[in-house]
């Protein structure tokens, strides 16, 4: 007995050596501030880790889209020399909350180790999560990563004829009633 608990003992050993653990989720507040300039619309916020263990990782970062519709792009790049060995495997963009469900769908460039992800229509005001996924070699294996939201200007900068047609109107109107007025008060 004592031999086939050994036995058993050591071939579960060997099979824990080459499984892939899955690492711990890692959760990121990614806070997005006005790219500077005067009159800018667009707000981005950076992230990045370091996966030290060799295995996958699933890693979240949540960030609040601003208040109007927006354009939204993620991008992230596995890092290079000393910081090697990242490979992503997807790139999801959900609401964020219990249970997660998928928000817009991203498309754009993915490879192993870069994307270049936008997401598919306008994306409104609220809480979201970018969830990246990837397998890492450990060490100082590293990757960053960027997201920016540019607000989409709903009302027109400069008023529609009609617009300036009831101004005229108005002023029309208010000239009419002082003129009326004055020639009441004579």
């Amino acid at each position: 007995m004592k031999s086939k608990l050994t036995a058993f003992a050591a071939a579960a050993a060997m099979l824990g050596a080459f499984a892939t653990p899955a690492l711990a989720n890692q959760t990121v507040l990614v806070t997005l501030s006005y790219v500077s300039g005067v009159g800018s619309t667009t707000q981005q916020g950076s992230f990045s880790s370091t996966v030290a263990t060799a295995g996958s990782f699933i890693d979240d970062y949540i960030f609040t889209s601003p208040p109007a519709v927006a354009t939204d792009i993620f991008t992230g790049t596995a890092g290079t020399g000393a910081a090697a060995g990242i490979t992503f495997t997807s790139a999801v963009l959900y609401y964020f909350g219990a249970p997660p469900t998928v928000a817009n769908a991203l498309g754009g460039t993915f490879t192993g180790t870069s994307f270049n992800e936008t997401a598919a229509g306008l994306v409104t005001s609220g809480v979201y999560e970018l969830e990246i996924q990837g397998t890492s070699l450990g060490g100082t294996s590293a990757y960053t990563g960027l997201i920016k939201a540019t607000t989409q200007d709903l009302a027109p900068s400069v008023p529609e004829p009609a617009t300036w047609a009831m101004w005229l109107l108005g002023l029309g109107a208010t000239g009419a009633a002082l003129r009326r007025r004055r020639g009441q008060a004579a």
